[in-house]
């Protein structure tokens, strides 16, 4: 993600970023006898983290298209009195 995409008379910076949605379904097509792989996406509105690291948000924004490739891992939603928290093993991981 630029990191100045918001000031076009800035220099790029590009820094990493996650962020998490939902795939409704996957797209292929054939263009110029090359196959691509695109998925639908119901992205998750403002991410919070609490003192213990846990992520949370109580609702889902846009759709999107994406390049399927994008994707770096699947993780997991759980509904729990109109919050949704986010489990995501590899997160997790980088903790300890």
């Amino acid at each position: 993600m630029d990191k100045w995409a918001a000031f076009p008379k800035r220099s790029s910076e590009f820094i990493l970023q996650k962020f998490y949605g939902n795939i409704e379904y996957y797209l292929t097509y054939e263009f110029d006898g090359k196959i691509y792989i695109l998925a639908y996406i119901h992205w998750v509105a403002n991410v919070k983290k609490d003192h213990i690291d846990l992520l949370s948000f109580s609702e889902f924004g846009a759709h999107e298209f994406i390049d399927a490739f994008a994707i770096d891992h699947c993780i997991g939603f759980f509904n729990l009195n109109r919050m949704y928290y986010i489990i995501d093993k590899e997160f997790e991981e980088n903790l300890g």
